[in-house]
C-alpha cells in the first residue's frame, strides 16, 4: 500500500497587483498556516518519503514549511508540469515516482489538487488553502495509480481545530 498526501499552497499575498501570479509569496497567515499544517502531520506519525511541489512561490514556501516540521527530512523536489496543473498532470508526475518511495506528498494548486482527489478517491472535497488530504492506495507500483483507486484516510485544514 502506498500513500499519498495532496496538499493545496497556503495562503498568498495579493499585495504587489504588478507581481507575476507565479512569483506571489505567501502572506503571514499562509506562513503560520503551512507551518501549523506540517506540525500537525509530523504528530500524525505518518510523514513523507518525498516532497513534489510546483514551482511557483507559494508552492515551494508552503512546501517548505511543512518539509521543516518533519522530523524524517524528507528530499523536497519541484516539477515545472504541476503549476496550475490538471488532475491528469499531477497523475502522471505521481505515476513516475520511484517505487522506493512509499509515502509521497504532493504541493500545488487548485483546481487540479481537488480534482485529483475525487478523480482518485470519488470525494468531492474542496482543497482550501493549505489542506491536507491523505490517500491511502491499494498498489505496489505508483504507476498503478489511477482513477478510483484510493480511500480517503482523513482530510484536514488549517481551521478545522477551530470548528
Amino acid at each position: 500500500m502506498k500513500k499519498l498526501y495532496l496538499v493545496r499552497h497556503a495562503k498568498s499575498s495579493w499585495k504587489n497587483s504588478g507581481q507575476r501570479d507565479f512569483d506571489r509569496p505567501l502572506n503571514k497567515r499562509g506562513c503560520n498556516d503551512a507551518q501549523e499544517m506540517g506540525r500537525r502531520l509530523n504528530r500524525s506519525g505518518e510523514q513523507p518519503d518525498l516532497i513534489v511541489s510546483s514551482e511557483a512561490n507559494r508552492a515551494i514556501t508552503t512546501a517548505e514549511k511543512l518539509k521543516s516540521e518533519f522530523q524524517n527530512d524528507p528530499e523536497l523536489r519541484t516539477d515545472a508540469r504541476l503549476y496550475h496543473s490538471s488532475a491528469a498532470t499531477i497523475l502522471n508526475v505521481i505515476n513516475e515516482t520511484s517505487d522506493r518511495i512509499n509515502t509521497l506528498c504532493i504541493v500545488c494548486h487548485n483546481p487540479g489538487i481537488s480534482e485529483l482527489n475525487y478523480l482518485l478517491t470519488g470525494n468531492p472535497i474542496q482543497m482550501v488553502t493549505a489542506a491536507v488530504a491523505a490517500i491511502g492506495l491499494e498498489i505496489n507500483e505508483w504507476k498503478e495509480a489511477f482513477s478510483d483507486c484510493g480511500i480517503l484516510l482523513g482530510y484536514d485544514y488549517p481551521k478545522s481545530i477551530n470548528e
